[in-house]
């Protein structure tokens, strides 16, 4: 009987070290043995692409959903059938916050999208969450990404 991969997101505000403890883990992981697929979310570079320019809320939302089938089509449901471990930086939770409560359109509409779109009936195996206060994760804000803006007035440093 083969045996199973599971999948594992990583989630938190920019700037947390959801990259950072992903890729310990992972290393920890083949360390020992297994086999470790490292993947984020956006998952495609042209959908990263296109989210570098002005987008409707709702747009937005389209792209992520279409990205994600894709990457679990692709990568994730693939590698954990072929018995692989799967640490994904950012999935739902991260498309709940920025998409249904940064961009407004709402978590209830998000999570209530016909034929399950918002997940595609899979979930992670595990969730690694990583809360910490804001002005942690920006010390000094604009320094590590050039800017004094954030995408969205809840990621504020103040």
């Amino acid at each position: 009987m083969k045996k199973l991969g599971f999948f594992v997101s990583f989630e938190g505000i920019d700037g947390c070290g959801k990259t950072s403890q992903s890729r310990m883990l992972a290393q920890s992981l083949r360390s020992c043995g297994h086999d470790v697929i490292e993947t984020r979310e956006p998952f495609l570079d042209l959908t990263r692409q296109k989210l570098r320019h002005r987008l409707s809320p709702g747009e937005e939302l389209s792209l992520f959903l279409e990205d994600r089938r894709t990457h679990i089509d692709t990568v994730i449901l693939p590698a954990i059938s072929a018995g692989k471990i799967v640490l994904c930086d950012r999935f739902v939770d991260s498309t709940m916050a920025y998409q249904g409560f940064g961009n407004r359109i709402g978590s209830d509409s998000i999570a209530n999208l016909p034929n399950n779109a918002f997940s595609f009936r899979i979930s992670p195996s595990f969730w690694m969450f990583l809360s910490i206060f804001a002005r942690s994760a920006f010390p000094e804000e604009g320094k590590k990404t050039g800017s004094t803006c954030h995408p969205f007035p809840f990621m504020s440093a103040s």
